[in-house]
């Protein structure tokens, strides 16, 4: 076509050196025509917008004249919608759903919503069901609650989309298709193998001990960690022989595992050790009672199948990271069945200690690995209140009361700092605990704030995550919709927003 090479010709050279309309064939010369009104080329900013505007119309003129793409795939068999699909969610909960899908401010609420529908046996409008399997990509933990909701045809059309269909997990009679454990995504597979755990732990480890061997690291591992549903020394033996593998991600998992059983031989290994490494000396009338630390002077190749690796990580010393790995690796309510201490008296055996550090950090590793809540509880207590992940270990109901506990006592001008650590309270909270902290934002608003003492506001509109729907009418009572500062007033509105919205989709889900 000679009108697009005059096109890009004059684009090249510049449009003042265009002495000449452009000219086309056919019918497009009549559009052409438009733009060069009496066959001249206009002047001024016309000229150029009589090129831009011909390009333009030529781009649109050679699409227009392509043929459309034919299919030359095979078509999935129809779905032929048996068994009958589930009714519908109702009208107010569809649109509950849809609110959710499109506004950022509440997606963060959406798990909840998902657990709350799974419970009533409906399912979502099947144009839904894309953007739920988006969600699902981004999220594995509501792929079982999405993979229920969508119903067979919204399985069915996940089946045809291949990075949707290793997003759903089977739910229901799953142990019935063997085909799930033999050629499903990783997800299906840890989710047939943990229902199997539940239900038969010894199968369960036949099937993994049959394809051990060819599986990938990655895959090795995450099978394994369903073993922590029904452990027992029944799997001391296939575990023991798991220490040796070559993926460091399973020899520590193992490891962890393994610590959980006290009679294993790995914990007796582990524990025999330390009492050579701890040695607690008690106090008498004029004396006080001690730890006692004596550690080896060289590593012992030995100790690698016990997960104590030689080189410790940049900025540790090589004796404070052996003594760190084994201790990580037992139950701290061990230390207190063998010196007969409480939680706080063992604890506070590292005052002031050389090596107060790397048993503190131990420990601490060691109560994520094995959840003790009087050990977390006055670890939280007596070190750093702050320790998030101390904090998800701990029971609800004592996670409450230590709270309840810090919001009572604390100051005013302490009350910032106490309720940024409620967040890490991540359950859905009594409607006791709700008053309590509905209370606590009340006195913290009331305060005339400094500009260093808002930084707890960041963390307010959170709350409503977690606080129970049915204060929906003290909170808002108690919170003033408007504050001095606009950060406060805009996390005020979002716990007000938030929490109506989350008694409106209950009441609505259980009604």
């Amino acid at each position: 076509m000679q009108i697009w090479q005059d096109l890009i010709k004059y684009s090249l050279i510049g449009t003042e050196r265009q002495n000449a309309p452009l000219s086309a064939d056919g019918d497009l010369q009549a559009y052409i025509n438009q733009l060069y009104p009496n066959n001249t080329v206009p002047t001024g900013e016309a000229r150029e917008q009589a090129l831009l505007s011909a390009a333009a119309l030529i781009t649109q003129y050679r699409l227009a004249e392509q043929q459309a793409a034919t299919f030359s795939g095979t078509l999935p068999v129809a779905d032929d919608a048996e068994p009958l699909p589930l009714p519908l969610l109702s009208p107010l909960c569809i649109s509950h759903l849809q609110r959710f899908l499109n506004d950022s401010e509440l997606k963060a609420i959406l798990p909840e919503w998902l657990a709350l529908a799974t419970t009533v046996k409906r399912r979502v409008p099947f144009a839904l069901s894309p953007p739920l399997l988006e969600l699902a990509a981004q999220n594995r933990s509501i792929r079982p609650a999405i993979t229920a909701l969508i119903d067979k045809r919204g399985q069915w059309l996940a089946a045809q989309h291949p990075d949707w269909q290793k997003l759903l997990v089977q739910t229901g009679a799953i142990l019935d298709d063997v085909s799930i454990w033999e050629e499903g995504s990783p997800a299906q597979r840890e989710e047939y193998l943990r229902q199997y755990r539940q239900q038969d732990a010894a199968k369960a480890r036949e099937l993994l001990i049959a394809v051990w061997q060819q599986e990938p690291a990655a895959t090795r591992q995450s099978l394994l960690s369903v073993f922590s549903v029904n452990l027992s020394s029944a799997d001391e033996a296939f575990l023991t022989a798991c220490l040796e593998d070559r993926s460091k991600g399973v020899r520590q998992l193992t490891a962890t595992l393994l610590g959980s059983l006290p009679d294993s031989a790995f914990s007796q290994r582990q524990k025999q050790r330390l009492n050579t490494w701890l040695r607690f000396e008690k106090g008498g009338l004029f004396k006080k009672s001690k730890l006692i630390v004596e550690l080896p002077e060289t590593w012992d190749k030995a100790w690698l199948i016990d997960g104590i690796e030689a080189k410790p990580p940049q900025g540790k010393g090589e004796k404070a990271w052996w003594l760190e790995q084994a201790l990580s690796f037992v139950p701290p309510a061990y230390w207190s069945a063998q010196w007969q201490l409480s939680p706080d008296d063992s604890l506070a055996l590292l005052a002031k200690h050389e090596w107060r550090k790397t048993i503190q950090d131990a420990w601490k590793q060691a109560l994520q690995n094995y959840p003790d809540a009087a050990w977390a509880e006055t670890f939280l207590t007596r070190f750093d209140i702050n320790q998030i992940e101390l904090w998800r270990v701990i029971p609800p109901a004592h996670a409450e009361r230590l709270a309840t506990q810090l919001l009572t006592t604390a100051k005013e001008k302490e009350l910032s700092t106490v309720l940024s650590i409620l967040i890490h309270i991540q359950h859905a909270w009594s409607v006791k605990f709700s008053e309590q902290v509905s209370n606590a934002i009340h006195r913290y608003t009331q305060q005339k704030l400094t500009p260093s003492e808002m930084y707890a506001c960041y963390y307010l509109g959170d709350f409503a995550r977690y606080l129970a729907p049915e204060c929906c009418d003290l909170v808002a009572k108690n919170i003033p919709s408007e504050h001095q500062y606009d950060q406060i007033t805009r996390a005020l509105n979002k716990i007000q927003y938030t929490l109506s919205f989350r008694r409106d989709m209950t009441a609505a889900l259980t009604e």
